[in-house]
């Protein structure tokens, strides 16, 4: 007989098992991304615990399904959906996976994206998700990086450092290229130690563009940027000039060990300038997962089912995820 596993919601209490299960994938620990997730009320964390399987293994708690799921208005999305290996082919992935889908529909959403690797897509494209664009992960090692090729493009346009509290003057900006309000989100981000807030301001002093930056978690050391938004390639240039300033604060908090500090970013395939602008300043593109989108509003799919209508006002301006997560 099949069991159906209950799907919990994970706690703070979760968090330190969570970490250490991305990095059995041989992913980074993210646990500031995880911790932010966990706090905000329109995040979830979604997981079956090994007690639900096995009620003599050694600890009943431990998640050995886990997926996570933001719902920023109309767009959720859901992010690095993980089955332990000594746990795989029971249908813990599918039972995590419509945990969060039910969430999402009953929280509002009318649209969801994820990121999602080979193995995944089968299951993701039974669930009613499709293709929409891959995704890529840019990294360069912060001492080759062009920054007087970027600094050419941006011309007079420029970015600074910002308080943290004035993520707020680019909220819009944020919704426009992102397509639902996740602000919140990334406030609770942005609160957390070794996180900076980086804003463009055009000729008017209104703001054109922004970029969060966060030190890399071990063993690496660098930076990741992300969201990286823009309006056109002069501010993003200008962000990337700025954050890449030898007084840029990250610097004084970045380990110094034997790695060659780097900067990591997460790209999306139907953001072309943003490939083609990292890829100019000496970055280094590797194709990575699938994008692949699923709507319960009908009315959001075209006529043949498969040109969708985007889900942000502005999806041609310069794009970066938060992470591989998608967010």
């Amino acid at each position: 007989m099949v069991v159906t596993p209950h799907v919990d919601i994970a706690s703070y209490s979760d968090l330190e098992a969570l970490a250490t299960q991305r990095t059995a994938e041989g992913w980074l620990r993210t646990e500031t991304l995880l911790r932010a997730i966990l706090a905000w009320d329109k995040g979830r964390i979604f997981l079956v615990r090994a007690g639900e399987l096995d009620p003599a293994a050694d600890d009943p708690r431990a998640p050995i399904a886990t997926t996570s799921a933001i719902a920023a208005g109309p767009v959720g999305i859901i992010g690095n959906v993980i089955t332990r290996a000594d746990y795989r082919r029971r249908g813990l992935g599918h039972a995590v996976m419509e945990g969060a889908l039910t969430w999402l529909r009953t929280s509002g959403v009318r649209s969801v994206l994820l990121d999602a690797t080979e193995d995944g897509r089968p299951l993701y494209t039974r669930l009613g998700f499709a293709g929409v664009a891959p995704s890529w992960f840019g990294y360069a090692p912060l001492a080759t990086i062009d920054r007087d090729m970027l600094a050419r493009i941006a011309g007079d346009r420029r970015a600074a450092l910002a308080e943290k509290q004035a993520l707020a003057r680019v909220s819009a900006l944020d919704i426009a290229a992102f397509g639902g309000a996740r602000s919140d989100f990334l406030a609770l981000l942005l609160a957390m130690p070794r996180h900076w807030l980086y804003i463009a301001e055009d000729a008017t002093g209104a703001p054109a563009g922004y970029a969060l930056v966060r030190l890399l978690d071990a063993p690496y050391v660098g930076v990741r940027v992300g969201s990286w938004v823009a309006r056109d390639r002069a501010t993003a240039a200008a962000l990337l000039v700025a954050l890449l300033a030898a007084d840029a604060p990250w610097r004084r908090e970045m380990s110094t060990g034997s790695l060659e500090p780097q900067m990591f970013i997460s790209l999306p395939g139907t953001s072309h300038d943003a490939l083609s602008l990292f890829a100019a300043a000496g970055g280094t593109l590797v194709e990575d997962d699938l994008i692949m989108r699923l709507d319960f509003d009908a009315s959001a799919r075209g006529m043949d089912g498969e040109t969708r209508t985007p889900l942000a006002e502005h999806p041609d301006w310069i794009y970066s995820w938060v992470a591989p997560m998608v967010f």
